[in-house]
C-alpha cells in the first residue's frame, strides 16, 4: 500500500503523460522534444519537395527552350528550303533579288605577285566570265522576282544610307568604302613560292641558275567567324564605330524591314548590332561560304566570272546562291 502511493506522490512531481506513441509515461521536456524532433522532420520533408519542385520546374523551363530554339532553327530552314523550291519551280513572284558581280581572284589568278601585270591592270581575262550580270537579271526578272543590283562602283551611293523600296518592302542600304576600312588591322598571312631553273649549255653540263620568287599575302582566315575570333573588337576605330551606328539608327527610325551593308572588310561589324546582311567584296583574299553569326548573314562577292544572288523571301527570310551558270 505504501509503494503504490509512493509511485503515485512521484508521477505527480515529475508531471508524467501518457504518450501517443506508445504506451509509456514520460516527462514534459521528453514530449517537448520529441514535438520538436517532429516539426524538424517535416520541415526537412517540405524543402526536400520544395527543392524536386524547383528542379522539375528548372528542367521544364530548360525543355521549352530547347523546343523553341529548334521550332525557331525548324522554320528558318523551313523558309530557306521554300526559296530553293521556288527558284527551281521558277516562280518566286513576291521575292526580292539582290545580284552583285564576283569579285576575288581565281585560285589560279591570286597566285600571282600582287605586283605582276595581272593584277595592275586589275582583273583576269573576260573570257573567263561564265555568268553576266546582265544574264542573271533577266534569269530572274523572268522568275517575277524583283531584281536590283549593287558592287563596288555603288558604293558612292551609299555612303551615308539609302533606303529602297521593293515591292511594298524597304531596304536600309549602307557602304563602307575600301579607304574607310584600310586602316583597319586585319590578320595576314604571306607565303612565298621559289621557282628554280637551270639551262643545259651542252649535254651533262648546266650553266646558269635561274630562280623566281612569288610572294603572295592573304586573309589569314577561312571565314568570318575565324577572323572575329582574332579581332578584338575595341580595335575597330571608335570614329568608324559611331558612324555606323549612326546609320543603323536612322533606318531604325526608319523602320526599315532589312538592312544591308556593302565593304571590303567585315571587320568593323564584330563591334556593331543591327545588321541583317553584310555583303564583303574582296580580291586577293579566297572566297568563302556564306555564314550567319549573331543573326548576321555575311555573304562574300564570288569569283570574278560568277554572280552573287542574294534572295529574300516574303517573310524576311534572307538566303544565298552563287550562279554559275544560267540554265
Amino acid at each position: 500500500m505504501q509503494k503504490d502511493e509512493h509511485m503515485k506522490d512521484e508521477g505527480a512531481e515529475g508531471d508524467l503523460c501518457q504518450c501517443e506513441e506508445e504506451a509509456f509515461r514520460c516527462s514534459e521536456e521528453a514530449r517537448r522534444l520529441l514535438e520538436a524532433r517532429d516539426r524538424s522532420a517535416d520541415g526537412h520533408s517540405q524543402r526536400r519537395r520544395e527543392f524536386i519542385a524547383l528542379g522539375v520546374f528548372g528542367a521544364l523551363v530548360l525543355a521549352g527552350f530547347v523546343i523553341l530554339t529548334s521550332y525557331i532553327n525548324a522554320g528558318h530552314n523551313l523558309n530557306v528550303a521554300a526559296t530553293s523550291i521556288d527558284d527551281i519551280a521558277g516562280d518566286m513572284t513576291g521575292y526580292d533579288v539582290v545580284l552583285f558581280e564576283g569579285t576575288a581572284l581565281p585560285s589560279s589568278d591570286s597566285d600571282a605577285s600582287p605586283d605582276s601585270p595581272e593584277n595592275e591592270e586589275g582583273g583576269s581575262d573576260s573570257s573567263s566570265q561564265t555568268v553576266t550580270l546582265e544574264e542573271a537579271r533577266t534569269h530572274y526578272s523572268e522568275k517575277n522576282a524583283s531584281v536590283m543590283e549593287v558592287g563596288p562602283d555603288s558604293f558612292q551611293d551609299y555612303m551615308t544610307g539609302r533606303i529602297v523600296m521593293k515591292q511594298g518592302h524597304t531596304y536600309g542600304i549602307f557602304s563602307l568604302t575600301p579607304d574607310m576600312v584600310s586602316e583597319l588591322v586585319v590578320p595576314k598571312q604571306t607565303t612565298t613560292k621559289t621557282t628554280t631553273t637551270q639551262t643545259e649549255t651542252s649535254p651533262g653540263i648546266f650553266g646558269i641558275t635561274n630562280e623566281t620568287v612569288t610572294t603572295r599575302t592573304t586573309g589569314a582566315y577561312d571565314s568570318v567567324s575565324d577572323i572575329f575570333s582574332s579581332v578584338d573588337p575595341e580595335s575597330v576605330d571608335p570614329g568608324l564605330v559611331e558612324h555606323i551606328q549612326d546609320i543603323l539608327d536612322r533606318f531604325a527610325a526608319a523602320k526599315v524591314d532589312t538592312v544591308i551593308a556593302l565593304t571590303t572588310d567585315p571587320t568593323p561589324f564584330c563591334a556593331v548590332e543591327g545588321v541583317d546582311v553584310v555583303i564583303s567584296f574582296k580580291r586577293c583574299d579566297r572566297f568563302s561560304m556564306a555564314e550567319t553569326i549573331d543573326g548576321t548573314l555575311y555573304f562574300d562577292a564570288p569569283e570574278v566570272g560568277d554572280v552573287g544572288v542574294l534572295m529574300i523571301a516574303p517573310g524576311n527570310v534572307a538566303s544565298t546562291k552563287v550562279l554559275t551558270e544560267v540554265p
